[in-house]
């Protein structure tokens, strides 16, 4: 394995470009800079009691039910001192653990700890996930998507039931047709020393419970030896202590919407795009009824509050919402619940989480909640083998290949593009010219109009047939480069998006073995600031 690192490709959202490479023109929208802020954080962390003992209480009985290690119960009673802090990333919990994101938001957050533990011994800080199951969004989870030993993208996907519509996937039992995925597996992949090992492993948790725990037994067989601490905030424990934060949601809603509104205003001033919309008639909250239902918690003119159900409204009475679990937080206070729970010192995000987090800041201060220091997570690349062979016969370098388009365009111009650019411009000077002489004959004798028309189209048409045959000369000539530079895009850029965005970490398991992780958590450390390339 090697390793080496590109600079940051930019964003699609400007925001988070901002915040990592221009952070004073952003500051008062995140707090902390994500390198030298801690000292800060730290220390109004400190004086934050929190709910330590209820709060192990609980992790210990989730996490002891996904038959969790040693190293993550020790961490978990770690947390009644408080002089322990949490490292927290999140995620929705994609089957079979989603995209290669997911590997690498956990790896920054294990990264992080040692980093801190090293800068501040006299604390200790544990590495916390929070599984982000009260979404009812099926289709952000039901997807996985690899490469076959044929170099092909292969996408599959489970179909939502209707009678889960608007449920909470951590409501949701298993589709028994996911273990129908197991022989598209053992046709697919190649056949390697690790293969039947790591597919047993993946649908053995998946084989029963719902898809949280699914999920959750996922990280825990992949992180096992680290001590990850998971979270699943959606159980009634966590509702419960919930509670007061949702009361205070509730009471000073209008003052809540009306901060996010003009936060919301500022960045636009600024130049960027808001992600969270806001609307006058809305809450922080979604209503959850009693077959576990989610729908939108809005309020009516006359001030009462009511659930949004496709068009129709119902209305929420103060009874029906003191229900263990009638509650959950929508995208704007999620985070915030997360740190009125957890002794959060910083939270690993992606660009999109470090985006919305400028409006979400402004919560943290109308609640009086602290908020936590942001922090980057790693953005990976990894370049197997073939791929950089051939990258190396078409000479090209891994910068190349990162760039998306780039190598297709040295190819161009290795490949002909100079010429039919130039051959292009030869057609349109000689049009304009042609043009022009027609004009001035024309004008000169009327009757020469006939004659020049035919034998400028006979020009034109020659031109036509000479740039034809070019252009298939030089097809022909560079199909074997363009052929390759697709199987190189194919693996880097699947779908037209970063390879971390799409394909899953079985695929890699199955090819490379569990040492293949090991091998990264050996060698990145917590600098986020670059892209990695690994070359496998």
């Amino acid at each position: 394995m090697e390793v080496a690192t590109s600079p940051a490709r930019p964003s699609e959202n400007s925001l988070p470009n901002a915040f990592l490479n221009k952070f004073n023109t952003v500051e008062n929208w995140y707090r902390y800079h994500p390198k030298n802020g801690f000292d800060v954080v730290l220390e109004k962390r400190a004086a934050d009691s929190g709910f330590r003992e209820r709060l192990a209480d609980i992790l210990i009985q989730q996490n002891a039910a996904w038959e969790s290690p040693a190293e993550t119960m020790n961490h978990i009673e770690a947390l009644r001192s408080r002089n322990t802090f949490a490292v927290v990333t999140g995620q929705q919990a994609g089957i079979f653990g989603g995209p290669l994101y997911t590997i690498y938001k956990t790896i920054t957050v294990l990264k992080l700890c040692k980093e801190l533990q090293n800068r501040y011994p006299d604390k200790q800080f544990v590495p916390v996930f929070w599984l982000e199951v009260n979404d009812s969004d099926f289709e952000e989870i039901s997807v996985v998507r690899y490469l076959t030993k044929e170099n092909t993208l292969r996408e599959l996907k489970l179909d939502e039931q209707p009678d889960d519509t608007f449920r909470a996937i951590d409501s949701r039992e298993i589709d028994a047709s996911l273990q129908d995925w197991r022989s598209a597996f053992e046709e697919d992949f190649f056949d390697t020393e690790f293969k039947q090992e790591a597919i047993d492993a993946y649908f053995n948790a998946y084989a029963y419970g719902g898809y949280t725990d699914g999920f959750a037994r996922v990280l825990h067989g992949l992180f096992a030896k680290h001590g990850l601490i998971l979270m699943n905030p959606a159980a009634e424990e966590f509702s419960e202590l919930a509670q007061p934060l949702y009361k205070r949601a509730l009471k000073n809603n209008t003052e809540l919407i009306t901060a996010l509104k003009q936060r919301s205003e500022e960045i636009r001033q600024s130049g960027y795009s808001p992600q969270i919309s806001i609307r006058d008639d809305q809450t922080l909250l979604f209503y959850v009824d009693e077959e576990g239902r989610r729908y939108r918690l809005d309020v009516k003119a006359d001030g009462s509050l009511a659930a949004k159900d496709g068009d129709h409204y119902r209305t929420i009475s103060e009874e029906m919402l003191l229900k263990p679990g009638a509650l959950t937080p929508n995208v704007a206070l999620r985070p915030v619940l997360q740190d009125f729970l957890l002794p959060t010192v910083s939270y690993v995000g992606g660009p999109g989480e470090l985006s919305y987090f400028a409006q979400v800041e402004a919560l943290y201060s109308a609640l009086e909640i602290e908020m936590p220091l942001l922090y980057p997570r790693h953005r990976i690349t990894l370049v197997e083998k073939k791929i950089g062979r051939m990258a190396g016969k078409l000479d090209l370098q891994l910068s190349d290949i990162l760039e998306p388009g780039k190598a297709a365009d040295i190819i161009a111009e290795r490949g002909g593009g100079k010429l039919f650019k130039e051959l292009d411009d030869t057609t349109q000077n000689i049009s304009k010219m042609l043009e022009a002489l027609k004009q001035t004959m024309v004008a000169e004798d009327p009757n020469l109009e006939n004659a020049f028309t035919k034998t400028s189209g006979s020009i034109e048409n020659n031109l036509g047939k000479l740039s034809a045959n070019i252009r298939r000369s030089l097809e022909q000539k560079n199909s074997v480069q363009l052929n390759q530079l697709q199987k190189i895009e194919t693996n880097v850029f699947p779908f037209g998006k970063p390879q971390e965005r799409v394909l899953t970490w079985l695929y890699f398991a199955v090819k490379y073995g569990p040492g293949l992780l090991d091998e990264l958590m050996e060698n990145l450390t917590a600098e986020t600031s670059d892209e990695i390339v690994v070359s496998l």
